[in-house]
């Protein structure tokens, strides 16, 4: 019997052991992994108003595209992170 209750008690120990593989961890989606576009090259001469605001709305977009993959991106980790640690 105590042969038995060792061996028992032995099995649900081998239970409660770490893998030695480890988690396995996603990558983020390679497009939110590019990088952010560079400011528009403004042209060697004088701008008109309408060409200004048009590189401006330009310059702006890319920015805010930029600004939701850096979201994303903390986003995925953030998630990620706290699924691994429940």
């Amino acid at each position: 019997m105590t042969a038995l209750a060792l061996a028992l008690m032995l099995a649900a120990c081998s239970v409660s052991t770490p893998s030695d593989k480890g988690p396995v961890l996603r990558l983020p989606d390679g497009r939110l992994l590019k990088e952010c576009n560079k400011p528009v090259a403004l042209p060697d001469y004088a701008l008109s108003p309408n060409q200004v605001e048009a590189y401006w709305m330009q310059d702006r977009a890319a920015l805010l595209a930029c600004g939701w993959n850096k979201k994303a991106i903390q986003d995925f980790y953030r998630n990620r992170d706290n699924l691994l640690r429940n």
